[in-house]
């Protein structure tokens, strides 16, 4: 019966081994399954990333709008905004609230972060921009209805990889419930 090893008679002895290419082939196997292997663990670790990073960037634009849709829908009435703005045709680039304290906030943008008066609404690691507010009017005894959008970015796309860059709109409307 020969089970694959190889003898080799020298002199008085047998010698067993495994001839050069025997050991070739098998380094080569183990080099190719090794590589297979390195490759499925970076590429798993280059998702990760990725998914971090957009599960950050949705978690502060998402925490952002119902923040803002919550402000916005348990305010008394729009007020002046950063421009003396209160609900103008077209797009406002702030928007001025008072609530049923009486208290005003302004919700704006700047330098790439989202404000409430002076507060942050964005992280510093995200560069908030096109901010924007529509404001609706449909007559008299109807409420007002405000549209909001925004932009979040994470990352430079000069000094960062590429799994640590990504960019999402948020949009949003809300009525006023006191009109």
């Amino acid at each position: 019966m020969n089970i694959g090893i190889r003898f080799k008679v020298q002199g008085n002895r047998l010698k067993a081994g495994f001839t050069l290419i025997e050991m070739m082939v098998v380094i080569g196997v183990l080099a190719l399954l090794s590589l297979v292997t390195v490759n499925l663990l970076l590429t798993t670790l280059v998702g990760s990333t990725k998914d971090k990073t957009v599960q950050a960037v949705k978690l502060v634009g998402d925490t952002v709008l119902v923040q803002a849709e919550n402000m916005i829908r348990s305010s008394n009435k729009l007020i002046e905004n950063n421009e003396k703005e209160v609900c103008v045709p077209g797009s406002m680039v702030s928007l001025g609230l008072e609530d049923a304290d009486g208290n005003q906030k302004i919700i704006s943008e700047s330098s790439g972060r989202l404000l409430l008066n002076s507060d942050y609404l964005t992280t510093g690691d995200l560069t908030a921009t096109g901010l924007s507010f529509q404001c609706l009017r449909s007559g008299t005894g109807m409420p007002v209805y405000v549209d909001m959008e925004f932009t979040l970015t994470k990352g430079d796309p000069v000094n960062d990889k590429p799994e640590e860059l990504y960019q999402e709109t948020f949009k949003t409307g809300v009525s006023l419930r006191q009109f």
